[in-house]
């Protein structure tokens, strides 16, 4: 019998696809990287996920690296991955491979899976992800009574007495976090705190809006 206390972990179907691409700059996070000399003398990149935008994969090209655009969503078939977005991963080997705002939108099975193929694809490997603002969002958003993030946490998530105390407006803090570790759809997408640490991954940078993993 599983523990009372086992962290839930959702297991439906990837319930994002695109709609938290953001257009315009790359991410603070990855230019840090770059020039911090993070990247070190790297040449060829992997942007995995790179959304429907492809913006840091855009910028980077401009500073002069040759990146791979891969997303299994908001890809093409017919896209060369070097100049575009594709939606096949290719067989070469990569210098660095780093996802940006990806570990954030999937279930916890998936972002094991993609630390793994970025893993195996490249030398080095960063992953950026939202932080501690999930928490706040969820928060809000279930005392609001918010009806996509209320109605996933009642129909996905919530036990019989959880579902009575957020119709009461009585969650606990604890009982938010299981939800946001858990993950829960939004009307753009999807979100969930990231478990990286439990992967291997390292922690290099920690902000309350965004989190650097290394490894």
């Amino acid at each position: 019998m599983a523990k009372a206390n086992a962290r839930r972990r959702y297991s439906g179907p990837p319930l994002e696809r695109g709609g938290t691409s953001i257009a315009g700059n790359p991410c603070p996070e990855i230019v840090r990287l770059v020039e911090s000399g993070a990247f070190g003398t790297a040449t060829r990149l992997l942007d995995f996920g790179a959304g429907r935008y492809g913006r840091n994969a855009s910028w980077l090209r401009r500073q002069g690296f040759e990146v791979y655009a891969y997303d299994p969503y908001n890809g093409a078939p017919s896209v060369n991955g070097w100049k575009a977005t594709s939606n096949k991963l290719p067989r070469a080997k990569f210098d660095v491979g780093f996802t940006s705002f990806v570990l954030n939108v999937v279930p916890e099975y998936s972002e094991r899976a993609i630390i793994r193929a970025v893993s195996r694809l490249s030398r080095e490997r960063y992953h950026v992800t939202r932080n501690k603002d999930i928490f706040s969002m969820a928060k809000r958003a279930l005392a609001e009574k918010d009806q996509v993030v209320g109605g996933f946490f009642i129909n996905e998530f919530a036990r019989p007495g959880e579902a009575a105390r957020f119709r009461a407006g009585m969650l606990t803090d604890r009982m938010v976090l299981d939800f946001c570790l858990f993950g829960f759809r939004t009307a753009r997408g999807f979100q969930r705190i990231p478990t990286s640490e439990e992967s291997g991954l390292e922690p290099v940078v920690e902000r309350h809006t965004r989190k650097v993993y290394r490894g």
